[in-house]
């Protein structure tokens, strides 16, 4: 029995010291380099969302009806050529229409999403929200129509600034990368987007009484700023 278990025992060792052996062998025989690739791309958004609220309180005895505001709104969208199939009501708070009444007092608010593809059109929605005394004016949200194509094309780039950034660094010590041995993706989470304009369009509405405020036609929307990075390892040709 003692005889099995020795034997049993010099064969895990032989095979441990030969693994071992191996490995040592693949490092010295296999060198390689790891290096990181990063990229970026700035990108303008061409699709903005528009979050707004219609309100009237009961302070408010000027103010026309949810309905009145509502028409009105639509009127002007059609008439400055904005695609009103493009606007919903807000699922926000779990409701696109609020009532609240104690008394003589009373609150109502209907909530709105409208979705637009420049900052130009941003402006004009924004010009015809503070004329209706709207509320909680701002930018929900931007995207692009091919965002999925230019995180890929991102991506893409970031493998061959790794590739560059390999040949490089192991091209100063007279070797020469071979094939990549694995890439590997690092999450660099989401991107969060400011959108500058609607705080411009906001100060306006701040401002709409200053005979000195001048509206600049150029503001645009803050770039959509896509970064990805790579993890690589390349293997180095002897």
């Amino acid at each position: 029995m003692h005889k099995i278990t020795a034997l049993i025992a010099g064969i895990a060792f032989l095979f441990t010291t030969t693994n071992a052996q191996t490995m040592m062998s693949n490092k010295i025989d296999q060198p390689y380099i790891d290096v990181t690739g990063s990229a970026e791309k700035e990108i303008v958004p061409d699709i903005i969302y528009i979050a707004f609220t219609l309100s009237k309180n009961s302070n408010e005895k000027n103010k026309p009806t949810i309905e009145a505001q509502e028409k009105t709104m639509l009127e002007q969208l059609r008439k400055a050529g904005i695609d009103i199939k493009n606007l919903q009501l807000s699922n926000t708070n779990g409701s696109d229409y609020f009532y609240w009444k104690s008394k003589e007092r009373y609150q109502e608010s209907k909530e709105f999403r409208l979705k637009v593809s420049d900052a130009q059109t941003v402006g004009k929605v924004f010009d015809i929200l503070t004329d209706l005394k709207a509320v909680n004016m701002y930018i929900a949200g931007t995207n692009h129509t091919k965002m999925e194509e230019y995180k890929m094309e991102v991506k893409q780039a970031a493998v061959k600034a790794a590739k560059t950034k390999a040949v490089s660094m192991a091209g100063a010590i007279d070797e020469k990368v071979g094939k990549v041995l694995y890439i590997q993706e690092v999450d660099m989470g989401d991107y969060m987007p400011q959108p500058m304009y609607a705080n411009m369009r906001m100060e306006k509405a701040a401002a709409v009484e200053d005979a000195s405020y001048e509206q600049d036609p150029e503001i645009n929307f803050q770039t959509i700023k896509l970064t990805f990075r790579v993890n690589t390892r390349f293997e180095i040709v002897r």
